[in-house]
This record gives C-alpha cells, sequence and structure tokens, in this order.
C-alpha cells in the first residue's frame, strides 16, 4: 500500500525529504518512518573515467533517532544498500549508497546534531 504523499510532506526533515518512504507507522509514543535512499542506476567513481552502472549487493537494515514531535518519538528504519560495480582496473568494488539527512556514524538524523549543537554552542546548555 503506497504511503500518503500529504502525510509524508507534514515530516520536515531531510531524511523524510531526500529518500524513499516506503511505510509510516504509529503507535501512542513513537512514529516510525521507514526509508531507503534513491538509487541511482549509475554513479560517477573516482576509479572510473565514466559513470558506473551499479548492481545490488545485499542491505542493511539500521534505526536511526529524529527529532519527535511533542509526546511522540520518531524513529526511522533506514534500509542501507551496498551496491557493486567493476571499476576501470577491473576490480571487483562495493560502497554504501549515501543517504541524505541521515548521519549513519551516529544513528541520528542531521536536523538532531543541528539541534544538539545549537543548544550546546548558541544556548551554552548542557546535554547530559
Amino acid at each position: 500500500m503506497p504511503v500518503n504523499p500529504l502525510l509524508v510532506s507534514l515530516f520536515t526533515e531531510r531524511a523524510v525529504q531526500e529518500n524513499q518512504v516506503t511505510d509510516i507507522t504509529m503507535t501512542d509514543s513513537v512514529i516510525t518512518i521507514h526509508l531507503q535512499p534513491k538509487v541511482a542506476a549509475r554513479y560517477v567513481r573516482s576509479d572510473c573515467q565514466k559513470p558506473v552502472l551499479v548492481r545490488f549487493h545485499e542491505n542493511a537494515v539500521f534505526t536511526v533517532q529524529g527529532l519527535g514531535i511533542p509526546g511522540r518519538a520518531v524513529r526511522y528504519v533506514v534500509t542501507r544498500p551496498r551496491v557493486s560495480y567493476i571499476n576501470d582496473a577491473g576490480k571487483f568494488v562495493t560502497f554504501v549508497v549515501p543517504l541524505p539527512g541521515i548521519r549513519s556514524d551516529l544513528c541520528v538524523t542531521d536536523e538532531v546534531v543541528e539541534k544538539a549543537l545549537y543548544f550546546n554552542v548558541d544556548r551554552n546548555l548542557s546535554l547530559t
């Protein structure tokens, strides 16, 4: 069942706006949004002279914390595809598709990092 575009437009975080929303579920305390990046057929890679055709290699799924709204946490369940290609030297190479708006190393969205920096640096408030 397709996700209602009007419902998706209510979420302003970059993670929702620049990735594909595949599902939204809500409970009393948590809104869960399932995301996957938009995968292009070809990518420009530094080890190839021309854009390369990629093939799906594997997927990884992880959960990311979003900003949330009063009374409800927002969590993103992200499917992160790993794609593969053969470079100009004939070597098999894999890479993960970029996830706009998501800091996968911290498991939060860009907005969470920006808000934390705002409170810590601009407002001089402790986050602990």
